[in-house]
């Protein structure tokens, strides 16, 4: 199973430090909300929790 079936929000855009809009901003079912920055082909790498 996919942890993304527990996805509500998903938008993507440049939201860290650069220009570059590869980064993705996920609010969880749960309430908690998550952004992935600098996503490319070989996946999400690093998640940072915004809230809990």
């Amino acid at each position: 199973m996919s942890f993304w079936k527990n996805a509500t929000v998903v938008a993507a855009g440049a939201f860290a430090a650069n220009d570059r809009a590869n980064d993705i901003m996920v609010r969880w079912a749960s309430g908690a909300v998550s952004l992935y920055p600098g996503v490319d082909a070989a996946g999400t790498h690093t998640e940072i929790q915004l809230a809990h």
